[in-house]
């Protein structure tokens, strides 16, 4: 038997030793408690971008452009063309994204018609020969003159090139007078309509054995009235259709595939019928709901020139023009000029001056004039 005096001590243990379990239970409990209903802690992880989604919209012209508050300083209109005639490629290239307003700006025409340009620059067309405008200088009265820089500069044996990417309307009424009862119209920088009448009786003056005439836009098609043997139209969209742009691409779907990977990338750059050919193809398995169209009045291929040396490097879609009220140097080559001659700029060997948009451009020298005096290109 246990002496008592060995039980109390050891049942005073067991009580002191449950109370202390006790508190502990109650403070781990409280502890539990506090914790959940503490907030949690940020996750530190870093999240992946979300990927926007592509923008795939059609190019739509609206019915009118917002009048501006006080009205733009007028851009001056090319000089009409002069100087003798010459063979090799003639090139006018007009891109729009910047309208009046804002609600019908577009993405792609600017970047269309620089890509065009830098792939005449890997044929080796001279910058001399190339115009290129931009947004605000493409107004109406500078793309007529432009057109008919080509038809006063290009000789029989020559190719002429017309590209144009941005908007484009039908318009009712003949408008032109050409005998359509629906016409389509280049929707210039300015708001004001070029129409399809118009593009034809330019070119209608034109001696060159081939043209090339590239539509960008709506209803592309509808300016087939400016072929005749030796020509070739293609379209971004038939006459009926609507043309698009695609957020993911950078181009239109036409100069994306034709110009960017079959000419600068050298799929299929042996001619302008190759390179639509080989994009048509591609097209219809990548987007098959956006087909370009081409008529060829042409009887043998178009040559634009010789891939033998690379492409220029190419300029970011996303990096917008710089605005300028003169047209913008052709990447790769030359400033364009047209004739007439205007101030004699400085020696170092300089060639000729030619007087574009207001702008005396030399030939040879990179030098140019300005209002502000003579500025060498670097």
């Amino acid at each position: 038997m246990v002496p008592a005096a060995r039980i109390e001590p050891a049942a005073r243990a067991g009580r002191s030793h449950s109370r202390m379990l006790s508190r502990l239970m109650r403070a781990t409990e409280a502890g539990n408690a506090l914790a959940r209903s503490a907030p949690a802690e940020p996750d530190l992880a870093v999240a992946a971008p979300a990927q926007t989604p592509a923008v795939d919209r059609p190019i739509v012209a609206p019915p009118s452009f917002p009048r501006p508050a006080r009205a733009a300083k007028p851009t001056k209109a090319l000089p009409p063309a002069a100087g003798p005639r010459d063979g090799g490629v003639w090139a006018l290239m007009v891109g729009i994204d910047d309208y009046p307003g804002s609600d019908a700006d577009l993405k792609a025409g600017t970047a269309d018609a620089r890509e065009v340009d830098s792939a005449l620059a890997a044929y080796g067309v001279p910058g001399q020969r190339r115009v290129l405008l931009l947004d605000h200088q493409a107004t109406a009265d500078n793309i007529r003159s432009g057109l008919a820089w080509l038809a006063g500069r290009a000789s029989a044996d020559a190719t002429v090139v017309f590209f144009y990417s941005g908007h484009v309307r039908q318009v009712t009424g003949d408008a032109d007078r050409d005998g359509e009862a629906t016409d389509e119209a280049i929707v210039a920088s300015d708001g004001a309509p070029v129409y399809d009448g118009e593009v034809a009786g330019i070119l209608r003056n034109v001696e060159a054995r081939s043209v090339w005439l590239g539509i960008a836009g709506c209803y592309g098609s509808g300016f087939d009235d400016a072929l005749a043997p030796g020509r070739v139209l293609t379209a971004a969209a038939a006459e009926p259709d609507l043309a698009y742009e695609n957020s993911a691409l950078g181009h239109s779907y036409l100069v994306e595939y034709m110009v960017h990977r079959a000419m600068l990338q050298g799929r299929a750059s042996g001619s302008v019928q190759e390179s639509f050919s080989w994009a048509q193809t591609q097209i219809a398995k990548d987007y098959p709901n956006r087909q370009p169209v081409m008529v060829d009045r042409s009887k043998a291929p178009m040559v634009l020139g010789s891939r033998n040396q690379p492409p220029p490097p190419a300029q970011s879609a996303a990096e917008p023009p710089a605005p300028a009220a003169e047209p913008q140097p052709s990447p790769g080559g030359q400033e364009p000029t047209t004739p007439p001659t205007t101030p004699s700029e400085p020696g170092d060997g300089a060639g000729a001056c030619a007087e574009v948009l207001g702008v005396s451009l030399c030939s040879n020298s990179g030098w140019s004039y300005r209002s502000d005096g003579w500025r060498r290109a670097v």
